[in-house]
């Protein structure tokens, strides 16, 4: 299961210097500390009760198969003769869903 989250400018305005005050901190920081962005998000909702937050139960978005970029990759997008197969497995996968 994939999700998204999507912010008003008001909200987005707000949340950026949170966020950056979370990635800035040491790790462990009694006042939020580097986090995955998951993490930063409850802080952030749980320090600012005032902004809605609004959840479906339908999907709004799909997420197209893609090479990740937020943590290590997959030896088959390591090596180098794989990586194009892997693309393109991935690019007919999208096209089929």
């Amino acid at each position: 299961m994939t999700h998204f989250v999507g912010f008003s400018r008001a909200a987005a305005e707000r949340a950026l210097p949170y966020l950056r005050g979370i990635y800035e901190r040491p790790q462990g920081d009694p006042r939020g500390g580097a986090m995955h962005v998951d993490g930063a998000y409850a802080w952030f909702r749980r320090a600012h009760p005032e902004i809605l937050t609004l959840a479906a139960s339908e999907p709004l978005a799909l997420q197209r198969p893609s090479r990740t970029d937020i943590h290590d990759l997959r030896w088959w997008d390591q090596t180098p003769l794989l990586r194009p197969l892997a693309g393109a497995l991935r690019r007919f996968k999208s096209r089929r869903t």
